[in-house]
C-alpha cells in the first residue's frame, strides 16, 4: 500500500525528469498552439502572435507542486480512493 512518505519519496525522484520533459516540450507548445490557430481560423497565424506566444514559453519556468498535495492525490488514484 502507498504510503505518504513514499508517495513523496516518488515525487523527489521524478522531480529532475519532470522538469526536463516541461521544458523540452515548450517547443512543442509553440509549434502546436500555431496549428490550433490555423485550423480554427482556417489560415495561419500572425507572426505578431506566435512570436508573443514564443517570447512567453521561453520565459516559462518549470515549478514542482506542492508535495503533500501531490502525494495526497496519488494515494488516492493508487488505492481507488
Amino acid at each position: 500500500m502507498a504510503t505518504l512518505e513514499g508517495a513523496k519519496a516518488k515525487l523527489r525522484a521524478k522531480g529532475p525528469q519532470m522538469a526536463s520533459n516541461y521544458n523540452a516540450s515548450k517547443g512543442r507548445a509553440v509549434s502546436h498552439y500555431g496549428q490550433g490557430i490555423a485550423r480554427f481560423l482556417g489560415r495561419p497565424a500572425s507572426g505578431a502572435i506566435l512570436s508573443s506566444y514564443q517570447a512567453g514559453m521561453s520565459r516559462a519556468e518549470f515549478r514542482a507542486p506542492d508535495p503533500d498535495l501531490w502525494a495526497s492525490r496519488y494515494i488516492d488514484k493508487m488505492t481507488g480512493g
